[in-house]
């Protein structure tokens, strides 16, 4: 006799969006809409009487070889594949219950829910993140994004290595460990901060700042952060990074040579100039004296001429030893070029304080040099001028303690003279 549901249990399973099969051992004995719709097929007689198994995809027919009772002890719904009437594809998420009937017989309840569309979506998504994860391997960049609350939820390849982590040390953990006092402490606040209101000076702006990597080690780098809006006030940042290292020792070294005479590592002339303009503004703010000492070695060229350049090169790096040993940390010592040297002694109006300093120096240029196995001496002429008495300017110093120290030439070098 075929297998008839009460009216009323039958109206209420045809209304439901799952497909429904009810099955007597193997066989399909009853399906709604729904399980029809799902297999393609044309009505009842085509799947009425048909071993369930026959619409299981071919990977999973033996899943069904001894029957469906196997998978009724499954406590989740098992996702498998079933095959429509002319052979489609179909992902499902499958229960199989069994069931007492009012005719008193035990059948079983398939209830499959059409997932192949979510598939589809999971598969776009999945193809979506491959795509995504090999741009962010891809570029030359250390790529970090966070969430709302500054835990690291992306990381690539890139900005492991430039921090010195594995990627799953980082992933979940709070930014701020890539970060040296005191951002670090307060990363936090400005997250909360621009939550609040909006407003923050790194957001779609380029920076430059000091990371920290895992030995501790400090290093600087360029910092873009880009913001992606979610639901709420739950919006993720995207930090773009590059390790600027390189980039900050060429300019620090470019910024050294255009201020640093490149034998002796004294200021050179450029920088000499704007220390004593500098020095000028502080003395006539606060009221007091600044020296200037104008040096010239004294009989450098016969060594030069005697021993070779390379011996006058070890002259000069030790006289510029000798002199910054010699002067104060506050005073400032300069090669202008050749063997002229000058020393700006701020903050010294008496002449007996300069006069110290002057004898020091010239102690300091009397004790013999070595130049490989010879050793050598120098000594020098000093010309010493005072602000302000001696003039206001730069020029006028200079020029009086030239002056001075030509007066020291004519009279037999190896001293100093006041202008």
């Amino acid at each position: 006799m075929p297998f008839k549901l009460d009216p009323t249990i039958e109206n209420y399973l045809q209304s439901l969006q799952s497909a429904l099969f009810i099955c007597e051992e193997h066989e399909i004995v009853w399906v709604n809409e729904s399980a029809l719709n799902l297999l393609g097929a044309s009505g009842p007689d085509a799947v009425l009487g048909t071993p369930f198994e026959m619409f299981a995809g071919d990977d999973y027919a033996e899943l069904f070889a001894d029957g469906l009772k196997l998978i009724a002890g499954e406590d989740e719904p098992l996702p498998l594949e079933l095959k429509s009437v002319d052979g489609a594809k179909i992902d499902v998420r499958l229960s199989i219950n069994e069931t007492l009937f009012d005719d008193g017989q035990v059948r079983f309840l398939v209830d499959c829910q059409n997932i192949t569309e979510l598939i589809k979506a999971s598969e776009i998504n999945r193809h979506r993140e491959n795509r995504i994860h090999a741009i962010l391997e891809a570029v030359d960049q250390a790529i970090i994004s966070i969430d709302h609350v500054g835990r690291i939820q992306i990381v690539n390849e890139v900005a492991c290595k430039m921090f010195g982590y594995a990627k799953t040390d980082l992933v979940g953990e709070n930014v701020s460990i890539l970060l040296p006092s005191p951002h670090r402490e307060q990363h936090d606040s400005y997250l909360r901060r621009y939550r609040a209101t909006g407003y923050s000076n790194m957001v779609g702006a380029t920076h430059e700042m000091e990371a920290i990597r895992a030995d501790g080690t400090l290093f600087p780098i360029e910092l873009t952060v880009a913001v992606v809006r979610g639901a709420g006030d739950e919006d993720t940042y995207t930090g773009s990074i590059r390790d600027i290292t390189d980039r900050k020792e060429k300019e620090d070294r470019i910024r050294y040579l255009a201020l640093y005479d490149q034998l002796t590592g004294l200021a050179n002339r450029a920088s000499f100039n704007e220390s004593v303009s500098e020095a000028l503004s502080r003395a006539r703010r606060i009221k007091s004296g600044i020296a200037l000492m104008f040096i010239d070695l004294d009989k450098f060229k016969p060594i030069n001429d005697t021993y070779g350049h390379e011996a006058g090169d070890i002259v000069l790096t030790t006289v510029a030893q000798r002199l910054e040993e010699a002067i104060r940390n506050t005073d400032t010592a300069a090669r202008l070029g050749g063997d002229e040297f000058v020393v700006i002694l701020e903050n010294i109006s008496e002449r007996e304080n300069i006069e110290v300093v002057a004898r020091k120096v010239l102690e300091s240029m009397a004790r013999p040099i070595d130049i490989g196995e010879e050793t050598c001496s120098v000594s020098a002429s000093i010309g010493i001028s005072h602000y302000p008495e001696n003039g206001e300017t730069l020029s006028d110093l200079l020029n009086a303690a030239d002056q001075a120290m030509y007066k020291v030439k004519a009279t037999g070098r190896n001293n100093f003279a006041f202008s």
